[in-house]
C-alpha cells in the first residue's frame, strides 16, 4: 500500500528487477532508470547469470485520489530472452573440450535504452557477458535435445548480431530477431 494525497494525480512507474546484495549490505540493480523513467543496463552491475537480466514494468495514472481505491496491474516485460544452445560435444562430455565450462557472449545492435512511459526504444549498444557459466541442462526445440550453453535477456526488439567465445573457439551469428516478452531459440552446431 501507498498513501497518495487527495485531489491529487499520479503517475505511478512500477519496475521489478534483480537486485545485488553486496556484504556490506549496499544494493545494486541490474538496471538503472532515470527520473524520466528511462531505463538501461546497469554497466557497473555484474552479471553472473543471464536470469538476473530479466525485468518487468508498468506505468498507471491514477487521480484524482478521492478516497482508499484498490487496482490490480500486470507488469509488462520489455526484454526478450535468447536461449542459446548446441549439438556439437566433446568425448569427454563437456561441450568445448576439455576444462572448459564458461562462455563469453558478446551482442552487438542492442537496443541502448527503454523509455517505460513511451514503450519505445532508442539508441544502440554492444553488451558484452563474461564468464558465462554452460548450463548443464538440455533444451528441446522441435524434437531435438541440445546442450544449453545460456540463457540471457536483452532489450527486445532489434535484429541483433552474437558472437559466442570460449577459449580458442568462436562463433558469429548475425541477423537475430529479437522481441520483447518472447524467446528466440539460437541452435545448432554453435
Amino acid at each position: 500500500p501507498i498513501t497518495l494525497i487527495t485531489g491529487q494525480e499520479y503517475e505511478l512507474v512500477f519496475v521489478a528487477q534483480h537486485r545485488i546484495l553486496s556484504a556490506n549490505d549496499d544494493h545494486t540493480y541490474m538496471y538503472t532508470i532515470s527520473d524520466d523513467a528511462v531505463m538501461s543496463r546497469n554497466p557497473s552491475a555484474a552479471v553472473t547469470s543471464g536470469e538476473q537480466l530479466d525485468v518487468f514494468v508498468f506505468v498507471d495514472k491514477v487521480g484524482p485520489i478521492v478516497g482508499n481505491i484498490t487496482k490490480s496491474i500486470t507488469l509488462e516485460r520489455p526484454v526478450a530472452q535468447i536461449n542459446v544452445a548446441t549439438s556439437a560435444g566433446a568425448s569427454d562430455g563437456s561441450v568445448y573440450g576439455p576444462g572448459i565450462s564458461h562462455i563469453d557472449v558478446d551482442f552487438s545492435n542492442v537496443p541502448q535504452s527503454y523509455d517505460i512511459r513511451s514503450r519505445a526504444y532508442s539508441g544502440t549498444t554492444l553488451l558484452s557477458f563474461e564468464n558465462l557459466p554452460i548450463s548443464a541442462a538440455p533444451i528441446k526445440v522441435g524434437n531435438i535435445d541440445y546442450t544449453s550453453l545460456t540463457t540471457l535477456y536483452i532489450l527486445g526488439g532489434n535484429r541483433v548480431d552474437m558472437t559466442i567465445s570460449s577459449g580458442s573457439n568462436q562463433k558469429t551469428i548475425t541477423n537475430i530477431a529479437t522481441a520483447p516478452n518472447y524467446k528466440t531459440n539460437v541452435v545448432g552446431n554453435i
